[in-house]
């Protein structure tokens, strides 16, 4: 099964987008300075913010690995003529914004995400056809 072309392209795929990310974070780490801090917990959707910010500490922003994995899944199943791309695609514009709207992320991040993710998509899709 792992080693049917589409999906052992995309495990390589991910793996590479892994290691591209990990490589940028080693040499041009980047902190979130616009978290703002959560005082008074009022409700569900504060209370979920801030486990979040808990558990996701505010490094290693750029480029962003929650929009760059999502994206490439969505890139590299249009690129294979996959009928679940347009899901993935739609799925990955939410959760690019999502990560504006929390705070996650600066806008460049996300973009640069998507960048990274559509170019290893291009590269490891070639590679897989």
């Amino acid at each position: 099964m792992w080693r049917t072309p589409p999906l052992s392209g995309y495990v390589a795929g991910f793996y590479l987008l892994a290691l591209l990310h990990y490589a940028v974070y080693a040499l041009y780490p980047v902190r979130n300075l616009i978290r703002p801090e959560i005082a008074v917990v009022d409700g569900l959707a504060l209370a979920a913010c801030q486990f979040f910010y808990r558990i996701d500490r505010p490094y290693n922003l750029f480029p962003s690995m929650h929009v760059s994995i999502v994206f490439f899944s969505g890139f590299y199943l249009t690129r294979i003529g996959h009928r679940l791309a347009w899901f993935f695609l739609i799925l990955a514009t939410l959760i690019f914004l999502s990560t504006l709207f929390t705070k996650q992320h600066y806008v460049l991040d996300g973009v640069a995400g998507l960048v990274l993710a559509w170019a290893v998509a291009m590269v490891v899709a070639r590679e897989t056809r």
